[in-house]
């Protein structure tokens, strides 16, 4: 629509969120690339103007915020290979995500099918696996993968992070398994 178009073209589609709690705060930077064919050059030139702006704090590293890409077609392989990249490249300090835009219309977490997955903390980890199962690494936990897995990409699951995944059963009730994302 001539609407959309015109609030693309005047970065009115971008938005910026921070989440605080008494824990840890984090940054989202959501970037509309609708009429643009993403690819290399498109997503380096957009994280380059977000470096210029200070968007990232370069200062502490442990609160790299995520970017999120959001295209209109269809994300291929090349393209989420691309993206995997740029999140390892250490020139842009920042976690990168890219969305296809249908992917978007239905929150699949709310889908019956779909158990509930929550990344959980280095103190959760301590007390819920690594000592109650006697798991002293993280490496041995079943994997998930954040750029395949839609339910993981769906939270943001980084590398490193351990997701606790309920699951409902009609003979076992709940049940809770953890899954280390590599």
């Amino acid at each position: 629509s001539p609407e959309i178009r015109s609030m693309f073209q005047y970065q009115q589609l971008n938005m910026d969120f921070t989440s605080e709690t008494a824990k840890e705060s984090s940054k989202a930077y959501v970037n509309y690339l609708i009429y643009q064919k993403p690819n290399s050059k498109t997503l380096k030139t957009t994280l380059d103007t977000m470096m210029e702006e200070n968007k990232f704090d370069i200062k502490d590293d442990t609160k790299n915020p995520t970017v999120i890409f959001i295209v209109s077609d269809k994300v291929n392989d090349s393209l989420q290979k691309m993206v995997h990249d740029l999140s390892e490249d250490t020139s842009y300090p920042c976690f990168v995500q890219i969305f296809w835009i249908k992917t978007l219309m239905i929150d699949i977490t709310k889908h019956h099918t779909v158990p509930k997955h929550e990344i959980i903390n280095d103190d959760e980890y301590q007390s819920e696996v690594k000592d109650k199962y006697n798991i002293p690494t993280r490496s041995q936990l079943p994997r998930i993968d954040h750029r395949t897995d839609p339910a993981a990409k769906f939270i943001g699951i980084r590398p490193g992070q351990v997701c606790r995944v309920t699951r409902r059963s009609e003979t076992n009730g709940e049940y809770v398994i953890y899954r280390h994302c590599r």
